[in-house]
């Protein structure tokens, strides 16, 4: 059982030493230990707040106002404690307290780590975020006030920085791993609007072998980067703009793009490979906007199929027009394509 409450000796004369109370823990401290020799017994912190209450000496409390409460819920965890202290003239256990209570967050709400973005991109690992992102520029990533074990801080990624990056390069995320959710959306809407593409399936939309594809990008004749994994190991992405940028305006020889056609053409033959003639291309006629299928030679670029089509008088939709036969036209589902130079999503 409790013992009957102590009463303090405590004056009226008292008051003078109460002048330094600013309800600190040092002025606390400092008026235990006067009172404590003075008296020669152990007076407890709780004796010198309520006599500081009775000689009117504590600061009254301070409620939180919605500003504050909106300062702390946008800054908590991407600034420091000491910080947020410091603008609201707090202490740490208030803002804690207040985060806790009235705005029921914690310090990871405003920001992601490493391992969330893997987890939303559909990236097997964390370190590939944390590490070969970080270093190669393609993610903005910080450490944040936020411990994460003894010696460490956690991985910080705002909201804006990853929208950013996703829309800057979307290739980065694995849209066949991806949750449903509005980063998925997104990199699904970046796809539609400018798709992406390895050096094997652009050499497929070119109309060259894998190898040129590279000499091109080394040249600098088509824009191209190179995904993670080393500066020998990543693959090589293209977007389709930057294709149809360098197709439109082609600056290779017209002698050399013909010696790599028949040498592609000649190696295929010496395997005992068949060569093809003729390619399916899928464009939008520029009289009506409906989708047309096109027959052309291999040897004939995206401009040189356009140039032809748009010289037609007509289109024949749901058939596949021949550009080298004007107005001829072979029934859809009479003729088998052998190679269509269209590519869909990959989850898909």
């Amino acid at each position: 059982m409790r013992g009957p409450k102590i009463k303090y000796p405590f004056a009226p004369a008292d008051e003078v030493m109460f002048r330094c109370y600013d309800s600190s823990s040092e002025a606390v401290s400092f008026l235990v230990d006067y009172f404590s020799k003075k008296w020669g017994i152990a007076v407890p912190r709780y004796a010198i707040t309520h006599q500081a209450k009775r000689f009117r000496k504590h600061k009254p409390h301070r409620w939180w106002t919605t500003t504050e409460l909106a300062y702390l819920g946008k800054n908590y965890g991407l600034l420091s404690d000491e910080k947020i202290c410091a603008v609201l003239n707090r202490t740490r256990n208030a803002i804690v307290l207040a985060a806790r209570r009235h705005l029921k967050i914690s310090r990871k709400l405003n920001f992601y780590t490493a391992r969330d973005v893997a987890y939303l991109l559909g990236v097997k690992c964390s370190k590939i975020v944390s590490i070969t992102w970080r270093v190669k520029g393609y993610l903005e990533i910080t450490k944040s006030p936020v411990g994460c074990g003894p010696n460490n801080k956690c991985w910080m990624v705002t909201e804006p920085d990853l929208v950013a990056a996703l829309k800057r390069r979307p290739w980065l995320a694995s849209l066949d791993r991806m949750a449903p959710g509005q980063y998925r959306a997104l990199v699904k809407r970046e796809w539609e609007r400018d798709p992406w593409y390895t050096a094997e399936q652009a050499a497929e939309l070119i109309g060259v072998m894998n190898t040129y594809v590279s000499r091109y990008i080394r040249r600098g004749w088509l824009k191209a980067e190179r995904m993670a994994g080393g500066p020998h190991q990543g693959k090589w992405i293209l977007r389709r703009s930057a294709i149809a940028a360098f197709l439109a305006n082609d600056p290779r020889p017209e002698l050399h793009r013909r010696h790599q056609i028949l040498s592609k053409d000649v190696k295929r033959l010496e395997r005992g490979l068949p060569v093809i003639h003729y390619t399916m291309w899928v464009a939008i006629c520029p009289k009506c906007g409906k989708i047309v299928h096109v027959i052309a030679p291999p040897k004939m670029y995206a401009p040189q199929v356009l140039e032809q089509m748009n010289g037609h008088k007509r289109c024949k939709h749901g058939d596949v027009v021949n550009i080298l036969e004007a107005g001829v036209a072979i029934p859809k589902e009479k003729h088998e394509k052998k190679s269509v130079a269209t590519a869909q999503p990959r989850d898909n």
